[in-house]
C-alpha cells in the first residue's frame, strides 16, 4: 500500500521543479486539488491549485479552457482585493497555479460565526469585495462566479476575490456568452432565463445576493434547481415587469404564478432602511438598473456614512416597495 508521504510527494515528482515544498492538502474537487506549500528560496507559505487537464480528448477540450481562463484573468488583475497569482507550473496532465495563501473564506466565516456581523463589519467586507469587482469590470473581465466560498480571507481579515475559472473578457453586446455560469444561488435572473448576451451586471446581482447573506447570516435564494431558483426570486421580488425579460430565450418555457414583491423589511427586520434601499438597487430584474461596483463601493466605504439621500440611490429607492415597478 502506498504511504501518505508517497502520495504527498507526487506533485513534486510530476514537475514541481524543486521550487516549492509541499506541506499539506487543503481540499479537492472536480477541478483537482489545493495544497498549502512553501517556496524553498524564501520560506513564504503559498497555495497550489492543481487543475487536472485530463489525458483523453473528451476532457482536453473543456477543462484546459477553464484553466486558461483563470490564468489569463488573474494575469491581468493586480489588486489588493484579488488573490495574487504568483506562478504557473505545468505538471504533465495538470497545471499548477501558485497563489498567495489565504486562511479561510467568507462561507466558512458565516458558517462558524455564532453572532451576527456588525454593520461596520458588513460595510468593510462589502467594500473590499466591491473594490475587487470594480478592478475586474474596469478591465472588462466578468467573474461570473461570485459567492462566499470564492471570497477568501487572510489572517488580517482582508477579503480577496478568487477562482476565475468561469471568468471571461467582455467584448460587447454583439458577442454571445455561455449562460450556464455562476453557482445557482447567486445566478442572475437573465442567466436563469437563458440570456447569452449579458454583461458585467450579472456579477452585481451576485454581489447583491452576497450582501443579503451577510445581512441575514443565511442564503437568500437557496434554490434546489433552476426552476425552484426562479420561483424563490419571484417570491421575494415579485413577478418581473421588466419588458426585456419576456424576450429572454427560456422565459416562456415555464409558467409561474403571479407574485407581489415582499417588503424587504419583513425579511430583514433588524436591518437599517438605508441598507435595504441599497440592496434593492442590486437585486433588480433589469440589469441596466443595477448599480455599478464603483457606485456601491462608494456608498459602503467604511469612511462614508450611508444615508437614504446618498447620490444614486434616489432613482431606485422604493417608498412603499409593494407596488412600484422601478426595480423590475
Amino acid at each position: 500500500m502506498r504511504s501518505s508521504s508517497d502520495s504527498m510527494e507526487s506533485p513534486r515528482r510530476r514537475g514541481f521543479d524543486d521550487k516549492y515544498e509541499l506541506l499539506e492538502r487543503l481540499g479537492h474537487g472536480n477541478f483537482g486539488e489545493v495544497y498549502r506549500i512553501r517556496e524553498i528560496a524564501t520560506g513564504q507559505v503559498l497555495a497550489l491549485k492543481r487543475i487536472r487537464t485530463g489525458t483523453d480528448a473528451s476532457k482536453m477540450d473543456t477543462i484546459p479552457a477553464a484553466a486558461f481562463n483563470e490564468i489569463q484573468a488573474m494575469y491581468h488583475l493586480d489588486h489588493p482585493n484579488i488573490v495574487h497569482l504568483v506562478d504557473v507550473v505545468p505538471e504533465g496532465a495538470s497545471v499548477g497555479l501558485v497563489l498567495e495563501y489565504m486562511e479561510t473564506d467568507l462561507s466558512h466565516l458565516l458558517a462558524h460565526s455564532t453572532a451576527a456581523l456588525s454593520t461596520q463589519d458588513i460595510k468593510s467586507l462589502m467594500f473590499m469585495l466591491l473594490q475587487g469587482v470594480e478592478c475586474c469590470h474596469g478591465r472588462h473581465i466578468l467573474h461570473r462566479d461570485i459567492k462566499p466560498s470564492n471570497l477568501l480571507m487572510d489572517r488580517h481579515g482582508v477579503l480577496k476575490l478568487s477562482d476565475f475559472g468561469l471568468a471571461t473578457v467582455y467584448t460587447g453586446p454583439a458577442r454571445e456568452y455561455a449562460h450556464q455560469v455562476a453557482t445557482r444561488w447567486y445566478r442572475a435572473p437573465e442567466l436563469l432565463f437563458g440570456s447569452r448576451s449579458y454583461d458585467h451586471k450579472v456579477d452585481m446581482w451576485a454581489v447583491g445576493v452576497v450582501f443579503a447573506e451577510l445581512l441575514q447570516h443565511a442564503p437568500l435564494f437557496p434554490g434546489l434547481n433552476d426552476i425552484d431558483q426562479i420561483f424563490r426570486v419571484m417570491q421575494v421580488l415579485g413577478s418581473p415587469t421588466w419588458p426585456g425579460m419576456a424576450a429572454l430565450p427560456d422565459y416562456h418555457k415555464v409558467s409561474f404564478p403571479a407574485f407581489n414583491p415582499l417588503p424587504l423589511a419583513s425579511l430583514f427586520p433588524d436591518v437599517e432602511e438605508s441598507a435595504l434601499d441599497l440592496l434593492k438597487c442590486l437585486l433588480v430584474y433589469d440589469p441596466s438598473k443595477r448599480l455599478e461596483a464603483a457606485e456601491v463601493g462608494l456608498l459602503v466605504s467604511p469612511t462614508v456614512q450611508l444615508t437614504r439621500t446618498d447620490i444614486g440611490l434616489e432613482t431606485c429607492v422604493l417608498l412603499d416597495r409593494a407596488t412600484s415597478t422601478a426595480v423590475h
